[in-house]
């Protein structure tokens, strides 16, 4: 391969080829194809029916029946943990359930046979490499510190928080070794807002991150931190809110939501401290762009890193292919549209919204297995009051045609 030549992310996903190997599939897609259709959920025996369909291929996967079973058990059991505390109840889709399998396998093999994953993994870089043609990229081995991060490439929407909170679970089910900090870090304080509603919700003890209230994870035993990823520095200068990375000595657990913010140019000053944090510990990180960044970034290096970290590939064309994405029309028109046309036009947008409104309220048990929220009709306008002219305003319009509009 020509030296200048960058290859894009999804070419070097060796780590989430390995687990679909594992599971005896060739491929993510195979893989997701084959048991997309599996119904959700577990038998009145406790396996799972994603747990049955993969035993049913026989000798085709290399997981041991007895250990595939165990890992079914423990997410059950984290499962039936979250929903003691949700108000609603969760049920996994079959891309979750999944993942979660993958990481149990992944988890099992670091903390409890360290060296043997680490020669399985470099014997299936061996053969991949082997397949490949001179001039084909060739994925480099793991080392030791390869295996002390995992990323999980999934699609705005399916569920990366969810994931996040059985990844907490899991990993201090297969963690032995006292955990100094457990850190969730995030791009705004929007976000780590949003973070810790949910974890609360799910029943993990969590707080924001202060340097004054040193005492808090002293009187809550593994509880989350949440930070900022703008507040962690290298040093610490004057008395404002930002925090030196020394702060975090010790075994971390780290959780990096938006993972795909340190491989942006503005966001560069912070990925090494972020990499500090988890020298000695272990870190989990979730994007739905790691792709897009790693292509706009071009950086090789980084490129290997995520491929060798990336876990579980459910990005967009796995999510809009199950039926997730959203379906759209364009239209344009060569002319400008008549006052009836834009009229027409409106009303046509308004019915649909009704039908779907309606469906939604007369079998809402239907919608159920769907997990579809009430329908949400938005308009994107380019202008909202027009000086000259109120009636060349697109909002106004729309307004005005919505409330003259009247519908059973």
């Amino acid at each position: 391969m020509p030296a200048n030549d960058y290859v894009k992310l999804e070419r070097r996903l060796v780590l989430a080829a390995w687990g679909c190997h594992q599971l005896g599939y060739a491929s993510n897609k195979a893989m997701l194809e084959n048991l997309r259709d599996v119904e959700e959920g577990f038998t009145s025996s406790g396996r799972s029916y994603l747990i049955q369909a993969i035993l049913a291929r026989g000798s085709k996967c290399l997981v041991p029946e007895q250990d595939l079973e165990r890992y079914d058990a423990n997410i059950r059991s984290h499962l039936n943990y979250f929903n003691k505390h949700r108000n609603e109840t969760l049920a996994l889709r079959y891309f979750q359930h999944l993942s979660l399998l993958i990481t149990e396998l992944f988890l099992d093999r670091r903390f409890n046979h360290e060296k043997v994953l680490q020669k399985q993994l470099n014997a299936f870089v061996n053969q991949r490499n082997s397949k490949r043609g001179p001039m084909d990229v060739q994925d480099p081995t793991f080392a030791d510190n390869d295996l002390t991060k995992l990323a999980f490439w999934m699609a705005t929407g399916s569920g990366k928080t969810i994931l996040m909170h059985f990844h907490y679970r899991q990993f201090l089910h297969y963690c032995q070794k006292p955990l100094d900090n457990i850190l969730l870090v995030t791009p705004d304080e929007g976000l780590s807002q949003q973070h810790l509603e949910n974890m609360e919700e799910a029943g993990i003890q969590c707080a924001r991150f202060s340097l004054e209230d040193s005492g808090f994870e002293a009187f809550k035993k593994n509880a989350v931190r949440v930070i900022e990823i703008t507040k962690l520095v290298e040093q610490k200068k004057g008395s404002g809110v930002s925090v030196p990375v020394e702060a975090f000595e010790g075994n971390n657990l780290i959780f990096v939501d938006e993972g795909h913010k340190g491989a942006s140019s503005e966001a560069r000053k912070w990925i090494g401290n972020r990499d500090k944090l988890a020298q000695t510990g272990f870190t989990f990180e979730y994007s739905a762009t790691f792709g897009q960044a790693m292509t706009t970034a071009r950086d090789d290096a980084m490129t290997q890193e995520y491929g060798k970290a990336i876990l579980f590939d459910y990005s967009y064309k796995y999510f809009y292919g199950d039926g997730f994405g959203k379906d759209f029309d364009v239209l344009n028109l060569k002319h400008e549209t008549t006052s009836e046309q834009t009229k027409t036009l409106l009303l046509a947008n308004l019915l649909a919204f009704y039908e779907q409104k309606r469906a939604f309220q007369t079998r809402a048990d239907a919608m159920l297995r769907y997990h579809l929220a009430d329908p949400l009709w938005v308009f994107v306008g380019s202008t909202v009051n027009n000086n000259k002219q109120a009636q060349g305003s697109d909002v106004l319009t729309v307004v005005q045609s919505v409330s003259y509009t009247h519908l059973p």
